[in-house]
């Protein structure tokens, strides 16, 4: 079976299609394409909206990962502060392993055509993710709000559904947003 993954872009459980930003509308675009191939084709294929994904190994760009660096980077002496951007939006986040998982999962056991949610199915707020990172450093670490990591569209709360991921093959997130927090800054701390 072909799997294609696609980011998210529901923003909760049963809502229509509503790209907002051109990354969204790709992503439905993936989406349709996908269905025309599987519809027309008889392509065997799954389709995939993966949510926020954290954990150890990501790369700079992806929030956790920023904040994570960067707090790494100040317990190693190599810059005084943190810099953030928007910190009242809400997220849903999946560990790399959990999301792993549900992909072999959804090889092994999806149904061709269907389209399935990466997601925990919780939201965190950004500022709860800054704090609770900030309460695992190993020393007291100031905060810079920075005009330049705001985004003009960004969405106030992104939240999925894996009901039909769960049903389908038994996937449920195992890994918790500690986990995922403390997998990231330990990266960082080896690699900064």
């Amino acid at each position: 079976m072909a799997v294609f993954i696609l980011s998210a872009i529901m923003l909760q459980k049963m809502s229509p299609l509503n790209p907002r930003s051109p990354y969204a509308i790709s992503k439905c675009t993936q989406e349709y394409l996908s269905k025309l191939y599987k519809n027309s084709f008889d392509l065997d294929c799954s389709m995939i909206r993966m949510f926020n994904l954290g954990g150890a190994g990501q790369m700079k760009g992806f929030m956790i990962s920023d904040f994570s660096s960067e707090i790494a980077s100040v317990e190693a002496g190599k810059q005084n502060s943190i810099h953030v951007g928007n910190l009242e939006s809400f997220r849903d986040f999946t560990h790399v392993k959990d999301a792993c998982k549900a992909i072999r999962l959804i090889i092994e056991k999806g149904h061709s055509g269907e389209v399935y949610n990466v997601c925990s199915g919780k939201t965190y707020k950004t500022q709860y993710i800054l704090d609770k990172l900030l309460k695992m450093a190993k020393i007291d670490i100031s905060i810079v709000q920075d005009p330049s990591r705001m985004r003009p569209s960004d969405i106030p709360v992104i939240c999925g559904n894996h009901q039909k991921l769960s049903s389908h093959t038994g996937w449920q997130p195992t890994m918790s947003i500690d986990d995922i927090l403390e997998d990231a800054l330990n990266y960082w701390r080896l690699h900064i």
